[in-house]
């Protein structure tokens, strides 16, 4: 009996009827869009390719070299450079294509590139309910050219772990919240400036949005990311420092981007370094404290709204920034933009910044007085913290 209605079901459920109805309503439309613009995207990206960065003979191309005289795969448990083994792992895997070490590493970040658009656009269909805007999200996310030159002109992998942060957002907004901390944990194993959206989970765990168990997550997947590099060979310890070592690599305070750093542009002080590190941390914590103690709903626009504030306030108060660590900000502002189509010049500002410093490194140029896209930038932050502020005092109104 039970199987007979099991039939029935599957017949009902695949019928012709059904079928057309279900193709009916198919739009078309929305498939050859994100078709030729996903095409027109990667043609742009391919267009680049044989741009060589200063990083991609510095660092890039040895990495991929090392990897591939020693056997690949079996090279992972080397000392290679200064990232964590989750990238050299996927670095590993492109010795063995037939292509050239700049096209192999530029693809997977063009990939990232799509992969990333098309969370985007889940992310604002989940938040929007709007068809179109995800459509504007998906092209936008694609076509920005800080994003374009990152991937497909300077060979670097911000797509990669910013993508995992939007699925760590995603997540969170759907309720997931082992998924969210899950993805975050992935993050922070592709890039230390994941950090850049911790102070968020921080907020999530002690506002009970996720549950305080699923904090479990980031060891055990710190743990299972570095064990196949032990098992290659690698040193346990050496793996779990990776980041300490990192944070001390660089002696400027800023290094090209917009930040409260940047009056002290190509200056070495080891003093300052210190005493910044613990300077921005007090003013996150403070920050993250408000958050707190206010009595601020977790509604997923909200949730967005801290999102874009924290992922940028983090890079603009810490010293040893770099050129591009603003790339999850301008994600997270086209986000916000996307449920507050008013305040469309954050992301413009975050854009236009974020490129200028890119262009600057790749080219050589300045689009604009850098002082004065300082002053743009802490608009932005001051526009997210008035946002904040705003949705804070709503309760008591």
């Amino acid at each position: 009996m039970e199987n007979k209605e099991y039939k029935n079901k599957i017949y009902e459920k695949f019928n012709l009827e059904n079928i057309k109805q279900a193709v009916k309503r198919i739009n078309y439309d929305s498939i050859v869009f994100i078709a030729l613009i996903t095409v027109f995207a990667l043609i742009a990206r391919v267009c680049l390719f044989p741009k060589e960065s200063g990083d991609y003979h510095q660092f890039l191309l040895p990495w991929y070299n090392q990897l591939k005289d020693n056997g690949g795969i079996a090279a992972i448990g080397m000392n290679i450079g200064d990232y964590m083994p989750t990238y050299y792992y996927i670095m590993a895997i492109l010795t063995y294509l037939p292509l050239s070490p700049l096209v192999a590493i530029k693809l997977v970040s063009c990939i990232a590139d799509v992969i990333l658009a098309i969370m985007m656009y889940k992310t604002v269909k989940h938040l929007t309910n709007s068809k179109n805007k995800s459509l504007v999200a998906y092209a936008v996310t694609l076509f920005l050219p800080s994003v374009i030159l990152n991937s497909s002109a300077w060979g670097q992998c911000d797509s990669i772990y910013t993508l995992f942060i939007v699925l760590s957002l995603y997540s969170v907004l759907r309720g997931k919240s082992w998924r969210c901390m899950l993805y975050f944990s992935i993050a922070f194993m592709f890039k230390i400036q994941a950090v850049f959206f911790a102070p968020v989970i921080l907020i999530l765990l002690m506002k009970r949005k996720i549950n305080t168990t699923f904090v479990l997550a980031f060891p055990l997947v710190y743990f299972v990311t570095i064990m196949p590099a032990v098992m290659a060979g690698a040193n346990f310890l050496h793996l779990l420092t990776v980041y300490f070592r990192q944070a001390g690599q660089y002696k400027l305070l800023n290094m090209y981007i917009q930040n409260a750093w940047s009056i002290l542009f190509e200056v070495t002080s080891p003093e300052l370094s210190k005493a910044g590190v613990y300077f921005a941390g007090g003013i996150v914590l403070i920050a993250i404290f408000l958050v707190f103690r206010s009595k601020i709903e977790l509604t997923n626009k909200n949730i967005v709204t801290l999102s874009a504030l924290f992922v940028l306030l983090v890079p603009f108060v810490l010293p040893h920034m770099h050129e591009r660590y603003y790339y999850p900000a301008t994600i997270m502002a086209l986000l916000f933009v996307m449920i507050n189509p008013k305040k469309i010049w954050t992301l413009l500002i975050m854009e236009f910044c974020l490129f200028q410093a890119e262009a600057h490194n790749l080219f050589g140029k300045e689009a604009l007085e850098f002082n004065f896209s300082i002053m743009l930038v802490t608009f932005v932050l001051v526009t997210y913290f008035k946002a904040v502020y705003d949705q804070i005092k709503k309760p008591a109104s």
